[in-house]
């Protein structure tokens, strides 16, 4: 019984903390609007016309200094200096392999493969129906 007021207690407390910190978080956030709002007016309200960051650019960016990064950690390991030839070798097939599987083999979900295409049924195009026409029309 005494472990079940306990608990209570202190999930009350907790309940009472998370209470004011939001409020706490609410009067900074209210702080920094008035200041906005002295300073520039109603438009610092508004968000900023500029665009967004172009997130494949950073997310290619990160990966390719993550990648410097670990080569020079691996070079200052101490590793022969014919590893890491190797090593860089390797690296760069994997690369150009990967840049190659990616454009060419990328997969469009819309798009129909060539076997698809060449088994589906299609409306015949105008040329077909006018050489089925005339070869019907020779026959008889």
């Amino acid at each position: 019984m005494e472990s079940n007021n306990a608990n209570g207690r202190c999930e009350e407390i907790y309940r009472q903390l998370e209470g004011e910190k939001a409020v706490q978080e609410l009067l900074t956030e209210a702080k920094r609007g008035k200041a906005r709002a002295e300073s520039m007016g109603p438009m610092g309200w508004m968000k900023c016309p500029l665009p967004g960051a172009n997130k494949r650019f950073l997310v290619n960016t990160i990966k390719n200094t993550l990648l410097s990064s670990r080569q020079a950690c691996d070079t200052d390991q101490g590793k022969n200096a014919k590893e890491s030839d190797q090593n860089k070798k390797e690296w760069r097939k994997k690369e150009k392999t990967l840049k190659s599987d990616y454009h060419h083999h990328k997969h469009h979900p819309y798009k129909q493969s060539s076997k698809t295409r060449l088994t589906t049924n299609r409306s015949p195009s105008r040329r077909e129906r006018e050489n089925k026409k005339r070869n019907s029309t020779n026959k008889h």
